[in-house]
Formats: structure tokens, C-alpha cells, sequence
């Protein structure tokens, strides 16, 4: 199975889970979607360049980054909700993203240079 195919299925599964995740712990059970852009919101972005990422380093850099974001929202959901609990604590998934990004852009940017090596590699007359 390609690296793109398990990208894409482990996205996919990655967004159940924490869809599911905020849903879960929101009263009604709906305004778990307010968090939704802001806790994986650079899901998208990751999502977005595994969709359109050919090159093998990119797909591997991408599962670095998909699969880290994901523990990132993990450790921080499980401290928020379970370790220590706070009736205001939702508030801070407003900022898991946020204080992700420096990581996540290192990682997208690697990405981009990766595809940028691919393409100039494809050109035609190289060799």
C-alpha cells in the first residue's frame, strides 16, 4: 500500500477521533464543532498537502507531522479533560493549534522543499 493511501486513511481516521474527542466532552453535543477549527485546525493544511504531496519525502514528512499533531492534541486533550480537570479548561483548546505552528510550519516547509526537489528532478532534461 502506497504511503499516500495510509496518509489519507490515518487523516481520516485522525478526524473521527478528534471530532469525536470534542463532541464528546461539549454539552450539547454540537458545539464541539466551535472548537473543531481551532484544536485541528492544522490538520487541514496537513490534510490539504497529502492530498496534493507526490514526492516519498514529503509523504514521510507528512506523516511525521500528521501523526505528531495528533499526539500533541492527545497529550493535551488528556491533561485538559482527565489529568487536571477545570471548568474553564475547554478555553484552551482555542490555543493547541496556535502553539503547534511553529513546529507544524518547520514541518510544511520541509514539505515544500521536498516537492520542489521532486519537480525540479521531473523536469524534462534531467537526467
Amino acid at each position: 500500500m502506497a504511503i499516500r493511501t495510509i496518509n489519507l486513511r490515518s487523516a481520516l481516521a485522525f478526524w473521527v477521533i478528534g471530532l469525536f474527542a470534542l463532541c464528546l466532552k461539549a454539552d450539547p453535543f454540537y458545539a464541539g464543532l466551535l472548537f473543531l477549527p481551532f484544536a485541528l485546525g492544522p490538520q487541514i493544511l496537513t490534510h490539504l498537502a497529502i492530498v496534493y504531496a507526490k514526492s516519498k519525502g514529503a509523504q514521510i514528512t507528512l506523516t511525521v507531522a500528521l501523526v505528531g499533531y495528533f499526539l500533541w492534541f492527545c497529550l493535551v486533550f488528556i491533561e485538559i479533560f482527565y489529568r487536571h480537570p477545570d471548568p474553564q479548561g475547554a478555553v484552551a483548546l482555542l490555543f493547541v493549534g496556535v502553539y503547534a505552528t511553529p513546529v507544524m510550519l518547520t514541518l510544511w516547509l520541509l514539505v515544500a522543499f521536498f516537492e520542489h526537489r521532486w519537480k525540479k528532478a521531473q523536469a524534462p532534461g534531467n537526467v
